[in-house]
């Protein structure tokens, strides 16, 4: 007796022992579970904070690249490449898209044959991961790039799909934009009227939406057609107004108070209007403006007869900048200027060796310019091949797949044919073996009773 109670009670330790040790893993296996989520949120929380960071990293870079775009062209380039690697690390469309643009708008300035190359890439991003809201500025650069080598009609066709992506996305300060463009290229090819048509389509939607940059911007392009002085001004003085509204339309602002001071008869009136757009300039870095006011205020103090004003203007400043910058187009021009300048102080010599100078950098410019041009023109024509290539690859391999679809129809509904003759050759054979075998049984029978009525 007292063995079998030690017995049961030696069970009665283990089945609670192993109650407990069935508790102690559920328990272990719960902390395990709350660990694994912990950490995983954890992760989350981490990559959202990084990603947020990154996101904020990407943003200061571009205003860092936008800031030394023309100041200082090499270090914007490395800010853009640094926006490149910051994107890949935040690893989303939207970010690729923003440092390739980036990348582009520095090679713009003198590469644009590289810029091209980076568009092009952003948009197969746009297209592989579907970012439409993308696609309308990316759209509109490539557009102005065939501006450059004269493709107009490709440049139109590219400025109104982007026109139309821009209102579907409610994009209207591209849209703007893009109206402006179509109106510069109008400008471009004589067609005054369809021009003046787009820049007023270009101000309606600025004004709608109370894009005063754009509206600026439209309006000052509109004062273009106007032929009285004072309207003109009217008109340039009205887009000021609306450009000061925000800050940093500081070179706009400059070039429609230049454009005022070009048509002044007045030559004291052009100096004043000239020297306050070299005022509005003087901390953006814009030379090629720069070196144009110069180049104006010259001929002003010309038409005075202060020669040594008009020459100071070009020697001690536009000419020195063209120099720094090695800006060849420029220093044709101002030469040019120059020689204007000696030629009122009877200085035929210096004239003569400055318009030598013009021709020369007038040469080397058009080599320079001409050279971009063609390796661009010839950019877009390699893409443009190979997305040729492409679209026919892509054709030979819709045709074999349609080709192989027809194919497999034809398997399967032969298969089904053949399938639907068989089973009725089985019915018809199994038919056929119930009918011999019912005249076998019918001739059996017939011959069970003949002989049983033989026997009888």
């Amino acid at each position: 007796m007292k063995k079998r109670y030690t017995k049961f009670r030696n069970m009665r330790q283990e089945m609670q022992k192993s109650k407990i040790f069935g508790f102690g893993s559920y328990i272990l296996l719960l902390l395990i579970l709350l660990s694994h989520f912990s950490m995983e949120g954890f992760n989350r929380s981490r990559k959202k904070v990084e990603s947020h960071q990154y996101g904020d990293s990407l943003h200061l870079l571009d205003s860092l690249v936008n800031i030394y775009k023309v100041k200082d062209n090499k270090l914007s380039l490395s800010y853009a490449r640094k926006s490149l690697v910051i994107a890949k690390r935040i690893n989303s469309p939207e970010s690729l898209i923003k440092a390739y643009s980036l990348i582009s708008s520095v090679f713009n300035q003198n590469a644009k044959d590289s810029s091209y190359y980076f568009l092009t890439k952003a948009l197969k991003i746009i297209d592989q991961y579907n970012v439409p809201n993308q696609r309308p500025r990316i759209i509109y650069d490539i557009a102005l790039l065939y501006n450059v080598v004269f493709n107009y009609r490709t440049a139109i066709i590219l400025l109104d799909s982007s026109a139309k992506l821009s209102e579907q996305n409610q994009d209207y300060r591209l849209l703007s934009l893009t109206y402006c463009a179509l109106g510069n290229i109008k400008y471009q090819t004589n067609d005054s009227s369809g021009a003046r048509q787009m820049y007023q389509f270009a101000f309606n939607v600025a004004k709608e939406h109370s894009l005063y940059h754009e509206m600026g911007n439209a309006y000052g392009n509109l004062g273009k057609f106007e032929k009285d002085s004072n309207k003109f001004v009217k008109i340039q003085k009205t887009a000021i107004r609306w450009l000061m509204i925000n800050p940093g339309n500081e070179r706009e602002i400059a070039t429609l108070i230049t454009n005022i001071g070009f048509i002044c008869s007045n030559p004291d009136s052009a100096i004043s209007y000239y020297v306050s757009a070299l005022n509005m300039i003087k901390h953006t870095d814009d030379y090629d403006l720069e070196m144009g006011i110069y180049n104006n205020m010259a001929y002003s103090y010309l038409s005075k007869n202060d020669i040594i004003r008009a020459e100071q203007c070009l020697t001690n400043f536009a000419i020195p900048i063209a120099m720094k910058e090695d800006n060849k187009d420029w220093l044709s021009t101002l030469y040019d200027s120059y020689a204007d300048v000696v030629k009122e102080q009877g200085k035929f010599k210096e004239e003569a060796e400055s318009r030598k100078k013009s021709m020369e950098y007038r040469s080397e410019a058009d080599l320079k310019t001409g050279s971009e041009q063609v390796r661009l023109l010839s950019s877009l024509l390699d893409l443009q091949n190979k997305d040729q290539e492409i679209l026919v690859q892509h054709n030979s391999i819709k045709q074999a797949r349609l080709w192989l679809t027809i194919l497999g129809l034809l398997i399967i509904i032969g298969g089904f044919l053949f399938a639907i003759i068989f089973q009725k050759y089985r019915i018809k054979h199994q038919h056929f073996r119930l009918t011999s075998a019912s005249k076998i049984i019918e001739m059996e029978e017939n011959e069970k009773g003949r002989v049983a009525k033989e026997l009888h």
